[in-house]
Order: C-alpha cells, then sequence, then structure tokens
C-alpha cells in the first residue's frame, strides 16, 4: 500500500466519523422537536418505547463512532510509519502530534450527557399539561368546541337577539 492510499482511507474514515455526528445531531433534534410538537402528554409505555428507540439508535451510533475512531487512529499511526521514511517532515510531524484517542472518549462524553438530557425530556418535561388538555376536549367547553360548533351558537345568538 502507498502513502496515497492509506491517506485515501483515512479521509474516508474521517467522513465517516462526520456521518455519524450528523446523524447523532438529526436524531437528537428529531426527538426534542417531535417531543415539543406533540399536542398531548406520553403515556409511560410511549416514553418507554421513545427511550429504548433512542438509546438503541445512540448506542449504535456511538459504537460506529468508536470503530471508526479506532480505524482513522489505526491509519494515522501507519501513515506517521510510512512518513517518517519521506521528505514530508511537517506531515510527519504533524500526524506525530494528532490523535483521535481523545476523540474517542469525547464522543462517548457527548453522548452520555445528551442522551440523560434526552431521556430526562422524555421523562419529565410537562409540553402539554393533561387537564388543560381535558378543559379543552370537554364537550361543553366554548374551547373544545370546533370552529363550525362555535359559529352556530354565534349565529343562534344573533337571531335571537334580533
Amino acid at each position: 500500500m502507498t502513502i496515497k492510499d492509506v491517506a485515501d482511507l483515512l479521509f474516508a474514515a474521517r467522513e465517516r466519523v462526520d456521518f455519524y455526528w450528523n446523524f447523532y445531531v438529526v436524531v437528537g433534534i428529531a426527538v426534542i422537536g417531535w417531543l415539543v410538537s406533540l399536542k398531548k402528554t406520553l403515556t409511560p409505555s410511549m416514553k418507554l418505547l421513545v427511550s429504548v428507540v433512542y438509546v438503541i439508535a445512540a448506542a449504535t451510533n456511538l459504537l460506529g463512532l468508536y470503530s471508526s475512531y479506532t480505524f482513522a487512529e489505526a491509519l494515522r499511526t501507519d501513515l506517521v510509519r510510512m512518513a517518517a521514511t519521506t521528505p514530508l517532515s511537517d506531515t510527519h510531524l504533524f500526524l506525530e502530534q494528532h490523535t483521535y484517542l481523545p476523540q474517542r472518549l469525547a464522543a462517548i462524553c457527548i453522548h452520555v450527557v445528551v442522551g440523560v438530557s434526552i431521556l430526562l425530556v422524555v421523562w419529565f418535561a410537562r409540553f402539554s399539561e393533561p387537564e388543560v388538555a381535558a378543559a379543552k376536549a370537554a364537550p361543553g367547553s366554548a374551547e373544545g368546541a370546533s370552529s363550525r360548533e362555535k359559529q352556530k351558537r354565534s349565529t343562534a345568538v344573533r337571531r335571537r337577539e334580533s
């Protein structure tokens, strides 16, 4: 294998890392956005389902990130060895000082902190209060009535007044 081949593989590994981070951000935004836009309070079984799906998505994402960082580190190490025999002294120096190992640890920490935060939101946030939703849904309340029913009532009131 040539230096170019190993460098191409390293760039491909970095692209995988970027893909996994983008996917994680999209999943997090989707879960929070869905919870905020939901018009009813989640039942405990629904909270459990959302939690399990999120944890599975986050865990598989973290596994992919971890393995991509590990692969990138192995390729970086190979490039350091290969660059030692070439006149690429600046590249060799940079590759020796750069490592992907702390990024693996950072990925774990970020996944734990964000994951716990999202699960806390799923289980404890109150985006719609049950009492307010019940009052709106009550058959006799003006808030729970459809716009057609409201229009009929206002028309009937006007007719009585005339």
